[in-house]
Parts: C-alpha cells; sequence; structure tokens
C-alpha cells in the first residue's frame, strides 16, 4: 500500500505541476490525449484544479499507509475510487479521450482500496457514505459551475486545425494575423526565410506574429526520418533547447531564437553557452522541460508532413512551410522578401507601420 500510495502521489503530482504550470506532461504532448483532458472544463472543481485536492489527498494516503493506520486508510482509499469511477466517466462520455496518467492514478487508488479491505468482516459503511456525499459535492460543483473556455488560437489550413497554444510565439497571441512557421535551426533555407520573416514582423508591427513550430531534419526525434545528414545532427538538441527555454521563461525567446538563427552554421555548444550566460544554468539543465520539449517535437513534426501531404508536396517532411493565419501554405524558402510582402498585402490586407514606410529600401 506505501508502494501504491507512492505511486499515485507521483502520478498526480506530475498532473499537478502541468495544471499550476501549463507545461506539458512528457509523453503527451500537442494534440495528446492527456492534453486534452487537463485542457478540459472538467479539469477544475469551483475554479481550483481538482489536482491540488487530489494530491493533497494522496499525500495523506502515503502518510497513513506507512503509519498503518488502516481505518482511515479505508476512507481515503474509498474517496479516491470514487472520484476516480467519476472522472473515468467524464473522460470516456464527455471529453471522449482518456489520460493515461489520470487512469494510472486511479488504478492505483482501486488496488489500494482492494489491499485496504482485505480481512475486513463488514462493510465500512461510514466510509461508503463519506465518499458518496463527497462524490455528490464534486460532480454537482462540476455540473453547476461550469467554467468559462479558455480561448485556443487555431491556425485552419484544410481539414487541418492546428492548435497553437503550446507553439512558441515571437509577437502578440492576439495579434490579428498569425503564422505558423516550420523549420529547422540547421537549414540553411530556414534560416534565409526566418530573416525575411523577422523583416516582415518590422514592416507590419503587431498586425503580424509568428509561431514557431520546429521540425527538425534530425531523426534522434524526428519520427519520419530514417536517417539525419551531417549537417543536421544538432538539429533536435537546438530545438529542444529553444523549447526549454521557452517553457521556462517566454521573454527568452526572442533573444534566444534571434541568436541561433543568425548563426552561420548554428552549433549547440554555441547556442548552450550563449543561453547559460544569458539566461542562467537552471534554464538549459531542467530536465523535465527537456522530455516535454521532446514529446513536443514529436507532434510538430507529424504536423510539419500532414501539412506537406496536404498541399501534395514531394517532401511532405521539409523545411521551411509557412502556414499563413487565412490557411495559405508558402512551402520552400522565401528568398525575396518583396514577394511575400506582396502576397500578405493583396491577400489579407496588411498595411506597412508608419516607420516601415519612412525607412530607405
Amino acid at each position: 500500500m506505501v508502494l501504491l500510495a507512492a505511486a499515485g502521489l507521483g502520478f498526480t503530482g506530475i498532473l499537478l505541476y502541468q495544471s499550476m504550470t501549463g507545461v506539458a506532461i512528457a509523453g503527451c504532448g500537442v494534440r495528446k490525449s492527456c492534453d486534452v483532458v487537463l485542457a478540459s472544463d472538467w479539469s477544475v472543481w469551483l475554479g481550483v484544479p481538482v489536482t491540488i485536492p487530489a494530491f493533497g489527498l494522496w499525500l495523506f494516503m502515503l502518510v497513513a499507509a506507512a503509519g498503518g493506520w488502516l481505518r482511515p486508510l479505508r476512507y481515503a482509499a474509498l474517496l479516491a475510487t470514487a472520484a476516480g469511477v467519476w472522472f473515468v466517466y467524464l473522460q470516456v462520455v464527455k471529453v471522449q479521450t482518456l489520460c493515461p496518467y489520470c487512469m494510472a492514478a486511479h488504478g492505483c487508488a482501486l488496488a489500494m482500496l482492494v489491499l485496504a479491505l482485505v480481512g475486513v468482516q463488514r462493510i465500512p459503511w461510514g466510509g461508503v457514505l463519506l465518499a458518496g456525499v463527497c462524490m455528490v459535492v464534486l460532480a454537482g460543483g462540476q455540473v453547476l459551475v461550469t467554467p468559462q473556455p479558455k480561448p485556443i488560437r487555431l491556425v485552419t489550413h484544410g481539414q487541418l486545425k492546428i492548435n497553437t497554444e503550446r507553439l512558441p510565439v515571437l509577437g502578440s497571441r492576439d495579434a490579428p494575423h498569425l503564422f505558423i512557421y516550420f523549420f529547422d535551426y540547421t537549414c540553411v533555407h530556414c534560416r534565409e526565410t526566418h530573416a525575411v520573416l523577422m523583416k516582415a514582423r518590422e514592416r507590419y508591427g503587431d498586425q503580424v506574429a509568428i509561431a514557431l513550430a520546429p521540425a527538425p531534419l534530425d531523426a534522434s526525434c524526428n519520427p519520419l526520418l530514417t536517417e539525419t545528414h551531417d549537417g543536421n545532427r544538432e538539429a533536435c538538441a537546438l530545438a529542444r533547447l529553444m523549447l526549454k527555454l521557452h517553457m521556462h521563461d517566454p521573454a527568452t525567446l526572442p533573444v534566444f531564437d534571434s541568436f541561433v538563427a543568425g548563426m552561420n552554421p548554428p552549433t549547440l555548444d554555441g547556442a548552450t553557452a550563449f543561453a547559460v550566460e544569458r539566461f542562467g544554468r537552471e534554464a538549459v539543465d531542467n530536465v523535465l522541460l527537456h522530455a516535454v520539449a521532446g514529446s513536443d517535437l514529436e507532434a510538430w513534426c507529424q504536423l510539419n508532413a500532414e501539412v506537406g501531404k496536404s498541399i501534395n508536396h514531394p517532401d511532405p517532411e521539409s523545411v521551411p512551410k509557412l502556414v499563413l493565419g487565412n490557411g495559405t501554405v508558402i512551402p520552400g524558402p522565401i528568398p525575396d522578401p518583396e514577394a511575400l510582402y506582396r502576397l500578405l498585402e493583396n491577400d489579407l490586407g496588411l498595411k506597412p507601420v508608419e516607420s516601415a514606410r519612412l525607412t530607405p529600401p
């Protein structure tokens, strides 16, 4: 029971960390099941993330199991199991997807209850009543007080609806035009396109924001590739470093992105030294964020390929690709800023800001 309680506390602690920070859980990245569950309206009770009381309950069960307090442990296991029944129902019926971390915690609760009841001569009706009351309070608080859903910015391309919530963004997420840029720091054409996009941001100001979706040409993190060319061997590590820094502190993104995109060629040693000097060793060495970044990278590589297939690209995994806010996809490099400006102004109605008009060509 001590081992089960420790496992349940661990699973719930991971869920609590995600609830409080918004950081993706390793193995549950963009568009994955537990990401959907933890972002749903049913993940809170009266405005409080349900992971907070769940963590407290599991902590009590660990202490009770270690101390041999069997009677309160039975009551707590009954309560955890009843709550688990309710949350499994919500995942199956309301959210229609299962969170593996949640299900693992519910399984621990059920196993705890079975062990806690071994040798019991009569049913602990007091605990059953307490669990039933708590379940009614839990369900009632969620059903009667449904929180307002968080606005999520989507970019639609054909049948693809791309959720930009966890993508690092250069500029404001609320900008009228949000573009998604699939890229690789070690890709020469990507660095050329990156420079053009930064000029476009200067030209159009707050009208435009760029969501960075790294899709490294490196088989060590891109499941769609079977080999890695010599020039791309540090692509995954550079992308993970960018994502870790962004998750640690979003304010680091413009500085680090500008530095790495300007390196020719970019190196992991150089990027790491710069990050440590500017942002500190803690941001660079965070192991949990490293695992989370890897999970997100895999999802964005898959999404990049889906976009490529949707436009019948002969090499759908290739980068760069730029997806405009209206769903238009620009594959391949953009060497000429003027060509991009004409497209943005003619198709999207963007207007140069005054400072850009005054800048000589």
